[in-house]
């Protein structure tokens, strides 16, 4: 192949391309939902409740839930993906997270929920949704 200086080298030259593995389908998991106390008390939880993501991925994901969460508001989640669980991988994954969008109404494709981002995720957090994400999803 031969470069070409306004699009720089081509792409094939570098070998295989770094893929993320965000499959095309909504991961679907169940995660349970523990809302921060309103008056920010250090370690107090107002309570959880038992959802389903429909949507994970390394930044964050979407909450389908009747819970009504305001924007902004901290979480704690637990997400619990399907097995088989990668070797050395916790079956329960854990992440503090804000909730940064809503949807109160169910429309075309989205349900009722709450879009939330992960908060200081760890570079082992990072490690293991990649490797759920890879052995659920592979692209060969």
């Amino acid at each position: 192949m031969v470069d070409d200086d306004t699009q720089g080298p081509k792409r094939a030259q570098f070998g295989e391309a770094r893929r993320h593995y965000r499959p095309r389908a909504k991961l679907r998991w169940p995660v349970v939902v523990a809302v921060a106390n309103p008056d920010n008390e250090a370690g107090v939880w107002a309570g959880t409740t038992l959802a389903v993501t429909h949507g994970v991925s390394v930044g964050g994901a979407f909450v389908e839930s009747d819970l009504v969460v305001p924007v902004g508001q901290s979480l704690r989640l637990w997400l619990h993906p399907p097995a088989p669980h990668p070797p050395g991988i916790p079956d329960t994954l854990r992440f503090s997270a804000q909730v940064r969008w809503q949807n109160l109404m169910p429309s075309k494709g989205l349900p009722r929920g709450f879009g939330v981002q992960f908060r200081a995720v760890t570079s082992a957090e990072e490690i293991a949704l990649h490797a759920y994400f890879s052995a659920h999803h592979k692209v060969v």
